[in-house]
Formats: C-alpha cells, sequence, structure tokens
C-alpha cells in the first residue's frame, strides 16, 4: 500500500470486517501487518472455486444456479453494509471474490 493513510484504512476496514460474522461473508481470523510493512489477512482455505473460474469453466449459469448465486452474494452484502461497512463492499461481489462449490 502506498501511503500511510491507505494502509490505515486497510487495517480499520479489515479489522471491522473480521468482526462480521454471517455465512454469505468470507471469516477473518487476523488482519496485521508483518515485517516491511507489508499487511496480511488470514482466513480459512475454502473449498470450489472462484465464480469467474466457474464461468470461464462452464460458460452462463443456468438461471436457477445465477439467482442462488446472486441472493446469496446480496445477503451478504446486506449484512455488511447493515453493519456500516459500506466502503468496501463491492469489490467482494466481483467473479474473483465470490467463492461457488464445484
Amino acid at each position: 500500500i502506498p501511503d500511510a493513510a491507505s494502509k490505515a484504512r486497510f487495517l480499520r476496514e479489515a479489522r471491522a470486517a473480521a468482526a462480521l460474522d454471517h455465512p454469505n461473508l468470507c471469516t477473518l481470523y487476523e488482519v496485521g501487518e508483518i515485517d516491511q510493512g507489508r499487511l496480511f489477512l488470514a482466513m480459512p482455505l475454502y473449498g470450489g472455486e472462484t465464480l469467474k473460474a466457474r464461468l470461464g469453466r462452464e460458460g452462463p449459469l443456468p438461471v436457477a444456479d445465477a439467482v442462488a448465486i446472486t441472493r446469496q452474494v446480496a445477503r451478504g452484502l446486506g449484512f455488511a453494509h447493515a453493519a456500516g461497512m459500506t466502503g468496501w463492499t463491492g469489490e467482494g461481489a466481483l467473479p474473483t471474490g465470490v467463492v461457488v462449490p464445484r
């Protein structure tokens, strides 16, 4: 992260996200800084694949699958937004940030 203000914002938002507990959000176990100022997030290893990988492998989703995934993403984002996490929530909704079962 290029500057102190951005670094502080990252750590503040990541720690706030770590306090959230919802089945449609990634669990963050730890957030911090290691040697040479490098930042880290510790989270579980989730099974499955990213939505991007699935779309690349299978192409367009069946409507029922697309609706189910959209509902789950919306529930997680709604929970995060209600908890005051409004600045970062869109990034997790990108196809690279959504994990789906294989």
